[in-house]
């Protein structure tokens, strides 16, 4: 990636398969082009890239997430077999000092939590496909990014005036949808069959 016609949205941050521990260590990554979001996927050996065009990217949902209670949980288990094998052996000083190791990294852990704020799960929703965006890790770091995302994709797709906004969310709310479309191509149905689907 020739890097310099990018500039870095988000930090790597490790793709999780199949649950809290990864299978491969694969990383992720955002940049934003001239008209397009780059995905950077790395494994260490190679890379993949995915290219979302600002005119077709038709949202970005954020959805907190518990991750940090289970990491927060995981601690606890182990500090608290660590205590209990301490005070089994009947050693005084051992018991005293998994104590204060168990104190110091749960005090460590939840003021790093806080710190960091909200765990998160980013995806991005095109016409055709949702691509999870594990880079938006954190609530804070993600509404960042997606405010320096907002504008190009506004310059890209255009904006609409707060009239016709309110008339296209009272029409959906009539209908019982909440979702917004970003276009009128997006509202109307379709007029066509796409060769191949009939």
């Amino acid at each position: 990636m020739d890097k310099e016609n990018y500039v870095r949205l988000t930090r790597p941050a490790q793709r999780t398969a199949g649950g809290l521990v990864a299978v491969s260590q694969v990383y992720t990554s955002l940049w934003l082009g001239s008209d397009h979001l780059l995905s950077v996927e790395t494994n260490g050996f190679t890379e993949n890239y995915k290219r979302f065009y600002y005119r077709d990217i038709q949202a970005i949902v954020l959805r907190k997430t518990k991750r940090w209670v289970l990491w927060l949980a995981g601690w606890a288990v182990f500090l608290l077999a660590a205590g209990v094998s301490a005070y089994a052996a009947e050693e005084t000083i051992g018991y005293l000092l998994a104590a204060i190791f168990a104190a110091v990294v749960a005090g460590f852990l939840g003021i790093g939590y806080l710190i960091k704020g909200t765990s998160t799960t980013g995806y991005l929703r095109t016409a055709v496909q949702t691509e999870e965006l594990p880079s938006l890790r954190r609530l804070k770091s993600a509404r960042k990014a997606l405010d320096r995302l907002r504008p190009l994709i506004a310059a890209a797709q255009g904006t609409l005036p707060p009239e016709e906004f309110a008339q296209r969310l009272a029409l959906l709310q009539g209908n019982g949808t909440s979702a917004i479309p970003l276009s009128t191509a997006a509202s109307s149905p379709a007029t066509s069959v796409p060769p191949g689907n009939v």
